[in-house]
């Protein structure tokens, strides 16, 4: 590793270790196809919502927490997954 590329590394664990690198936070263009999905969605729950009574809401708001806390863990994993793959990449290359 160049003197350049070992700079580079303590700068990113450095923001790493302050809080100052939020992966999970990210700002899309509302005209991509992320962006339009998101409007979909909002505008659909805010219709089907609408048309449920107060338990059909609880209902409903239960089960897209759920939804939402197992995409979270999903996500966890497969950053983890990755960041680890890559940690073994680096292993590999590094070792030959």
């Amino acid at each position: 590793m160049s003197g350049g590329e070992c700079v580079y590394m303590k700068k990113i664990l450095s923001e790493l270790y302050f809080g100052n690198i939020e992966m999970n936070i990210k700002n899309f263009d509302s005209n991509s196809e992320f962006g339009k999905a998101m409007k979909a969605l909002s505008e659909s729950e805010a219709k089907l919502l609408e048309t449920l009574d107060n338990n059909e809401k609880e209902l409903f708001i239960n089960f897209t927490n759920a939804e939402t806390e197992i995409i979270g863990l999903t996500g966890l994993e497969a950053f983890i997954n990755g960041f680890k793959l890559g940690a073994n990449i680096m292993i590999e290359i590094t070792s030959e």
